[in-house]
This record gives structure tokens, sequence and C-alpha cells, in this order.
């Protein structure tokens, strides 16, 4: 009953009835042979690509790609010298919204790392994200975790920011230079599990030695339910997620950063 009703509402969806909509007039046009055949090929083409890309089932294998390289670790290896939680996004100010606000994924790794430093004895946290663009308005992402972290009992004592960063690469190359002042060379990484192949191999590249400890996984377990099988937003973004971390490396690559 719930897999019925989960298909039944995911076919209202405003997406998802749009796109069967377009495929049955598609469907149509073949049938009354209103275009031309290159012209039909023209239009059913993009249409069957963009509905594989819509689809949890690719979705699924595409970011598990990336974050199944990296089992879940919920332990804090021993000797921890250090912890590195990156950033992920944040809601800036604007003319509504007069504070700015960490997102979903910044509060994630936050906690995991909250998590991580309170199972052993205190040691160094940096807390890593400038901002993407000059002209954002707020405090760094850095500084924003900085104080979300203190609030979740880790003490200021042992944080540091590191907010001149804009991309993983710049994360990894300042953060390596505040580990080196400490005479530190192995960290344990926080970051989402999709984020981790690229941030490992950018820290690497920098001479320090990553013990991945992955804050999100969402390929943990594919559902067959009949409502997963439906073109959705949800299944785009997730293919969009890993193919951005897939041409991430190759560009990193080409670069000499990995």
């Amino acid at each position: 009953m719930h897999a019925f009703y989960g298909f039944v509402t995911g076919l209202c969806q405003p997406f998802t009835f749009c796109f069967l909509l377009l495929a049955i007039v598609i469907v149509y046009c073949w049938r009354r042979s209103t275009l031309t055949r290159r012209q039909l090929l023209a239009l059913t083409i993009p249409f069957v690509g963009l509905t594989l890309l819509c689809q949890d089932s690719l979705a699924y294998l595409a970011v598990g790609s990336l974050e199944w390289q990296n089992p879940p670790q919920s332990n804090r290896p021993e000797h921890t010298q250090a912890i590195v939680v990156l950033s992920g996004g944040a809601y800036r100010p604007d003319a509504v919204r007069r504070k700015p606000h960490l997102a979903a994924d910044s509060l994630v790794r936050c906690l995991h790392t909250a998590d991580l430093y309170h199972q052993g004895e205190p040691c160094l946290v940096i807390a890593a994200g400038g901002r993407v663009y000059e002209d954002e308005l707020g405090p760094s992402l850095a500084q924003m975790m900085f104080q979300f972290l203190t609030h979740l009992g880790v003490s200021a004592e042992d944080l540091v920011m590191e907010d001149r960063s804009s991309s993983t690469f710049e994360n990894a190359k300042n953060v390596a230079e505040l580990l080196r002042e400490r005479g530190i060379d192995k960290i344990v990484l926080v970051t989402d599990a999709s984020h981790l192949p690229r941030s490992i191999k950018c820290f690497e590249k920098q001479g320090i030695g990553v013990h991945p400890s992955g804050a999100i996984y969402t390929a943990t377990e594919f559902d067959f339910s009949p409502g997963n099988f439906l073109p959705n937003p949800g299944g785009a973004r997730g293919i969009g997620k890993a193919v951005h971390e897939w041409l991430g490396m190759i560009y990193y690559r080409l670069r000499g950063r990995i």
C-alpha cells in the first residue's frame, strides 16, 4: 500500500506530470506522423536521454561510484592529531534573511566533526572554507562553522579557521600550511562521502596523510518501489552532483592539483 501511495503521489508531482505529458505528446506525434522522421528523432532522443538522467536508479549508481570508495567510518582513530572539516553551503543575508545560516550539508559535517572530537582527548579542529565569491555578504563559511562547532562543545582553544579558500584545492593547500606550522602530517578529513575522493587526492598531493570520514552518505540502499523509477528532479540532482565531482577530478588532474 505504501509503495502504491508513493507511486501515485509521484505521478502527481508537477515535474513528473509534465514529463509524462510530454511523453504522451511524443508518442502521439509518432503515431500520427505529423513530423518527419528526422524531426521525430531530434525530439525523441534528447527526451530519452533526459528521462535516464532523471532516474533515481541511475543517480544511485552515479553517486555510489564516489561514496563506495570510502565506507562509513564512525569511530575516531587512536592518536588523532587533527580533524579537518570542509565547508559545504550557506544561506547568505539578503533583504529578507537578515542573518546567515549554514546549509544542511555544512551542518551535518559539523555535527559529525563534533562527534569525532568528543570520542577522545581534545585535538586540533580546522574549519576550512572562505567565500566562493568576493562580494558575498556575511562571515566566511569557516567563521560560521567555528561558531556552530563551539555550540556543539568543541573548545574554541582547539579550533582554527582557514577562511581564505574558495575551492577544494585551496582548502587543501591552505590547511596543509597550517598543519605544517604545527608539525602535523596526518588528519581525519570530514566532508560528504561523494566529495571525499577528490578531497583526499588534494590533501595527499600536499603531503598530508588522510583518514577519510564521510559525514553524509546517500547511496546506501536502493528501494525498488515503482515510484523510484519515475523521472524526478531528485534523480537529476544526484547525477549532477556525481558529474560535478568526476569532472572536477579530471580538471584537477589536468591542472596537476591531484
